[in-house]
C-alpha cells in the first residue's frame, strides 16, 4: 500500500518556480535514470518529454528555425549545437536559469517512479 503524505506547504506559482535556487539532478543526463531527447509533433528535438509543453516555456533557444528536424541531415547537429551545450552547461553550473519543467521534474534524487509512489 501506498503511503499518502500530504503537505500543508503553499503551492508555489510558476513565477515563484522559475526563480528558485535549486539543486538539480538531470534526469537527461543522469545515466541510471535516463529520461531520452523527446521528438516533438512541432519538429524539434527537445531534452526530454516533459520539455514538450504547450509554448515549450524556458525552451526557446532549442526550438529555433535552424534547429528543426527539416533543416539538418543528422540529429547530432542538434544535439552537439551551440543551443544544446548552453543549456546542458545552465543545467550544471546555472540550475537557476533552468526551465521551470527541470525544476519541478528533476529536483530530487528519488527516482521519479518512486516519487510517484510516495505519494
Amino acid at each position: 500500500m501506498s503511503k499518502i503524505i500530504v503537505s500543508d506547504r503553499p503551492k508555489l506559482t510558476k513565477a515563484q518556480i522559475r526563480d528558485m535556487e535549486v539543486k538539480l539532478y538531470p534526469r537527461c543526463l543522469d545515466l541510471e535514470q535516463r529520461k531520452p531527447p523527446a521528438y516533438s509533433a512541432a519538429g524539434y528535438i527537445l531534452p526530454c518529454c516533459w520539455a514538450d509543453t504547450a509554448n515549450w516555456d524556458g525552451y526557446e533557444k532549442l526550438v529555433q528555425e535552424h534547429l528543426h528536424i527539416s533543416n539538418v541531415k543528422d540529429v547530432d547537429e542538434i544535439l552537439f549545437s551551440h543551443e544544446w551545450d548552453e543549456f546542458f552547461h545552465n543545467l550544471i553550473e546555472n540550475p537557476r536559469l533552468a526551465p521551470r519543467v527541470c525544476k519541478i521534474k528533476c529536483c530530487t534524487e528519488m527516482p521519479f517512479k518512486l516519487k510517484l509512489k510516495v505519494r
